[in-house]
């Protein structure tokens, strides 16, 4: 117990002054998570849309067309004396589209470049087609549709409580990808392994310090997160505290083991740090760590199968109340990845040679 508490404080003062990795692992997600979160929190909450408004139609119908715009939320008329300005309007995004109105026919004009939005202005257009037909066929509303948020275990919806567990999970991915991959075989280079195995230090006394440093590093790297999170962005997660721990924990030692898995590959600690970079960004982006894996093409959804930031992720977003999860699935999943990774870390830690090659 004392080699292991030994060699555990020697670890954590050489992490404490590699400026690379806690680049990576704690100042890099706080970069992505200032600059995310406004924009995730953003695109949820759109503004008032503008529609250029142009007009023929006799006074009864220019009626309805004004009373259909007020029945539609979120949506404001500015009124043109042509439909050429209106055109204009809708060109020089001074306006978000445009309405053309004769009392038979609604045209709308709307501008290519506003593709995202172009979808959002096409329903509101299709709602004041339908208040017109209402008003001209005299057809009541019967029914008052209320909409109520409601996810099992208070889980929080929206883009920006989609992308908060995945900035964690970046620095969880960056703290213990680099273990194996890159820490290890540089010390291996180095001799430093050699020199330990002339010891009477365990090997497992020493990868256990190694691990236990990484954790560290992703505890701390989460509580920078969670704290600026809530401070700046104002992010409130129904979070489960203790199964959250003990996942940071799993979550380090998966990522480790994929670090063990690109250590066979790699031929030096260089290498194996290039392809850690690689296979990081990667993931990032296929691995739903930002983004739902349902935008992704049918190719990527097939890859990020066999990438385990793909299941670290989604179980951040579980404990941290963000998505709902069968919890015997949660645990096969956890305890699976834990396994292939305590597998793979042996048998290049443990089993592996620690002289250099």
């Amino acid at each position: 117990m004392r080699s292991y508490l030994a060699i555990t404080k020697a670890l954590l003062l050489g992490l404490l002054r590699d400026r690379s990795a806690l680049f990576f692992s704690l100042v890099l997600p706080l970069i992505f998570l200032l600059i995310l979160g406004p924009l995730f929190a953003d695109s949820g909450e759109r503004s008032m849309a503008t529609a250029a408004v142009y007009t023929t139609a006799a006074p009864a119908d220019r009626a309805l067309l004004e009373n259909a715009i007020r029945q539609v939320a979120g949506l404001k008329a500015v009124y043109y004396d042509s439909l050429e300005e209106v055109s204009y309007q809708v060109a020089l995004q001074q306006a978000d589209f445009g309405l053309g109105w004769d009392g038979s026919t609604l045209e709308v004009l709307r501008n290519p470049a506003r593709f995202q939005d172009n979808e959002i202005f096409r329903q509101l257009s299709e709602g004041i087609r339908s208040h017109l037909d209402r008003q001209r066929m005299d057809i009541r509303e019967f029914l008052t549709v209320r909409i109520v948020e409601s996810a099992p275990m208070g889980q929080a919806g929206g883009e920006q409580g989609y992308m908060f567990p995945g900035v964690i999970a970046v620095g969880v991915m960056s703290s213990g990808l680099f273990l194996i991959s890159s820490s290890f075989l540089y010390m291996k280079e180095r001799f430093v392994l050699k020199r330990l195995a002339a010891t009477p230090m365990r090997k497992l006394y020493f990868l256990a310090g190694l691990i236990t440093t990484r954790m560290a590093l992703s505890a701390l790297s989460a509580c920078l997160v969670l704290v600026v999170g809530g401070l700046v962005l104002g992010v409130r997660l129904p979070i489960n505290w203790p199964l959250f721990a003990l996942y940071l924990v799993a979550a380090t030692l998966i990522m480790s083991g994929a670090g063990a898995v690109l250590a066979l590959v790699a031929k030096s600690a260089r290498s194996a740090s290039e392809i850690a970079g690689l296979g990081m960004t990667i993931m990032m982006f296929v691995s739903g760590v930002y983004f739902p894996l349902e935008f992704l093409p049918p190719y990527f959804k097939a890859a990020s199968l066999v990438l385990p930031a793909t299941y670290v992720a989604r179980g951040f977003r579980f404990v941290m109340g963000v998505e709902p999860m069968p919890g015997m699935r949660f645990i096969q999943e956890t305890l699976l990845l834990c396994g292939l990774a305590l597998a793979a870390i042996w048998i290049v830690a443990v089993k592996g040679s620690w002289e250099a090659e």
